[in-house]
């Protein structure tokens, strides 16, 4: 009897190996397990296409930035590694409007940032900006023509988030969302003329706040370019 247990189970252990090794050779799934180390860079990535850039030449294309308005500019990048790069770039809007309202505001920045890719495409931005406005406002809609215009400059701090997609030379990316308050801010050669009701002046100290001494929020920054 003990020699028919024996053998019993002997049958099923031999089973149960056999079982094991079909199944690791006719297994339908195809991949390698293998333990990545700090310094693995993946074949193919946008990280494997930021190897031995140093420059990168950008436009933005569309996108709300620290001058609060949908602008365009040039972005200039200096790699110091394939994640660390220096950020400059001059952005510029004009906005013109006739009619019984008539706008002509004209944007633009300087900024220099610090740019940091986290994950592969994945990356935060944090600079300094600096903002100057030229605004010019009419109305003739009212009883009494209105018209207010001043001279603005600010020194903006900024961060922001995104990612960039790398190939061999060419890219794209997009800063998601962002955010920057002034740290200095001045307001020079204003005029606005003075009716009853003051909207002009109510009108130009709002628009003010918005261009000149407000928080601007970042939004859908998208820019393309060539890294070399």
């Amino acid at each position: 009897m003990k020699k028919l247990i024996l053998l019993y189970f002997s049958i099923l252990a031999s089973i149960a190996a056999a079982q094991q090794s079909d199944a690791g050779s006719n297994s339908s799934d195809d991949y390698v397990v293998v333990k990545t180390q700090s310094n693995t860079i993946v074949e193919d990535t946008s990280e494997f296409h930021r190897l031995k850039k140093k420059h990168g030449i950008h436009y933005q294309v569309i996108g709300v930035g620290p001058n609060a308005r949908n602008s365009t500019g040039l972005i200039y990048n200096y790699f110091l590694t394939r994640n660390d790069l220096l950020v400059f770039e001059y952005l510029t809007d004009i906005f013109s409007g006739y009619g019984t309202r008539s706008y002509n505001i004209k944007t633009s920045s300087f900024g220099a940032h610090y740019k940091r890719f986290t994950e592969n495409s994945f990356y935060i931005r944090a600079g300094l900006d600096q903002k100057f406005i030229d605004y010019d406002y009419n109305t003739t809609f009212l009883s009494s023509p209105e018209s207010s215009s001043f001279k603005g400059m600010s020194t903006t701090v900024g961060f922001a988030i995104g990612n960039q997609w790398q190939w061999s030379n060419w890219n794209i990316g997009c800063d998601w969302f962002g955010y920057s308050f002034p740290v200095l801010s001045s307001v020079t050669n204003e005029s606005f003329t003075a009716t009853p009701g003051n909207y002009a002046k109510t009108n130009m100290e709002s628009d003010q706040k918005i261009f000149v001494t407000g928080n601007t929020i970042y939004l859908l920054r998208l820019y393309a370019g060539y890294n070399f």
